[in-house]
């Protein structure tokens, strides 16, 4: 059942692992290709299942383009929960190293993010980052409540500003004041509102929902 070319790996598109023949069988109209230059309405829906992996894997590159290969849509290089307190420069160096290495082999494999730690991580990333842009989607922010939200999306803003590019933000939304009933509501509503300010800048989630912030989850991991 598979049979995609490396140029056609190379493209985004779901179930991009399928030969022709089985798209044929299985599709009405086969999936087309997509890219993080699209509009929202076309991103909303295009994101399919996203695996984490640790940014300070020393195959990374590889690991990208095989998982594309795979038929993966969607990969966040991770800083925080996956890497140890003392492996977050070198997670951030091999991040910024990996976008660079491919984007130089072509265009983007998969939308990519990385999820920082801080809102300085975004600062740094962008300083340091070259033809890496090209092939970098957004950035995941972790831990985002109503009190933090802002700075990330600022420097989220910055970055985008900075490198000529419009990149999204992705919230994950995981803090104590929306899991305790008693402050949840008040703290959903203040997180909207910050949300709906920086509305073009937040990964959609569909024409009915302004923005897009991820629940927090377990996310499968790729190996």
């Amino acid at each position: 059942m598979t049979g995609a070319t490396f140029t056609e790996a190379q493209t985004m598109r779901h179930f991009r692992h399928l030969d022709r023949t089985t798209l044929d069988r299985l599709f009405f109209q086969v999936p087309q290709p997509f890219g993080d230059g699209d509009d929202r309405d076309r991103l909303a829906v295009a994101l399919g299942a996203t695996l984490y992996v640790p940014a300070t894997r020393g195959d990374l590159t590889a690991t990208i383009l095989r998982r594309a290969g795979e038929g993966v849509t969607s990969m966040v290089l991770d800083l925080e929960d996956a890497v140890a307190d003392d492996e977050v420069e070198q997670g951030l160096c091999n991040a910024v190293a990996t976008l660079d290495e491919l984007a130089a082999q072509g265009d983007a494999p998969m939308l990519l993010f990385v999820r920082v730690r801080t809102a300085d991580g975004i600062d740094r990333i962008a300083a340091a980052l070259g033809e890496g842009v090209r092939v970098l989607t957004g950035f995941v922010l972790p831990k985002f409540t109503s009190d933090s939200g802002r700075e990330f999306l600022a420097a989220v803003t910055r970055a985008s500003e900075q490198l000529r590019k419009h990149l999204y933000a992705m919230p994950v939304i995981e803090s104590t004041s929306v899991v305790h009933r008693e402050t949840r509501d008040e703290e959903l509503r203040a997180i909207s509102q910050l949300l709906a300010e920086y509305r073009p800048r937040c990964w959609p989630c569909g024409s009915a929902r302004p923005t897009c912030a991820r629940p927090s989850a377990s996310d499968a991991t790729a190996t």
